[in-house]
């Protein structure tokens, strides 16, 4: 595959994540030699813009890509499917998209109507809404639906930076393109954690390139 050899891979984190959630999997790709770049979402910085939403986060992902030289392999997790999907329409950096347990939006479905109905009742029973209109994940149950797999000191490490989420103005329900219809997905998104079944087979439909593997694991990267 010439046209990824020596890429870039791009990692963008899920809903209450950041740039730490792929901390563990950096080390190991550190050790294997292959560049890296992991983004902070802007709708995670607790200080930032409260009406941001997963077109602010696409467009800053977007502008990443805009400063890497070369072929990319942009890769999301959970939420960050939805960021991907938009942000590589048409870039021309982007050579492939690895969806791990991530959402895959169509051009005409409302993203929030993806987000809540892939998700298993013990995810959505365990989601906040803070005073100030931020959306969340009680740590606890982040530690049984995200991190069930993970050892103890690293479920309390990484629940213990979870951040809240801007949840946007109401603006646009549905993403401004569809970037896995343009671009090959080298797999199909790993099924797991507090996604249920259902967005596997949904995008079993959908992608080229590789089946979907639904995996016994928890939702989070490591």
């Amino acid at each position: 595959m010439p046209e990824v050899r020596n890429a870039t891979l791009v990692l963008v984190h899920g809903a209450g994540g950041g740039a730490w959630s792929w901390e563990l999997l950096g080390k190991e790709l550190d050790a294997r030699g292959v560049d890296h770049v992991e983004i902070d979402l802007p709708t995670m910085d607790e200080n930032g813009d409260p009406m941001a939403d997963f077109h602010t986060d696409a467009a800053c992902v977007r502008s990443v890509l805009d400063r890497i030289d070369g072929p990319v392999v942009l890769c999301g997790n959970s939420y960050g499917g939805i960021v991907i999907t938009e942000a590589s329409v048409g870039h021309p950096h982007v050579k492939r998209l690895v969806y791990v347990a991530a959402f895959m939006p169509d051009a005409d479905e409302e993203v929030v109507s993806v987000l809540m109905t892939n998700c298993t009742p013990e995810f959505v029973a365990g989601l906040t809404l803070s005073p100030d209109g931020r959306g969340g994940m009680d740590p606890e149950a982040a530690k049984n639906v995200s991190f069930d797999q993970a050892s103890p000191e690293v479920a309390d490490w990484a629940t213990s930076q979870i951040r809240t989420m801007a949840m946007g103005s109401g603006g646009s329900p549905t993403v401004t393109g569809v970037g896995w219809r343009e671009i090959r997905v080298d797999r199909g998104p790993l099924t797991a954690g507090g996604h249920s079944a259902t967005l596997g087979s949904r995008a079993g439909q959908r992608v080229r390139g590789g089946p979907v593997r639904p995996l016994s694991t928890d939702l989070a990267p490591r």
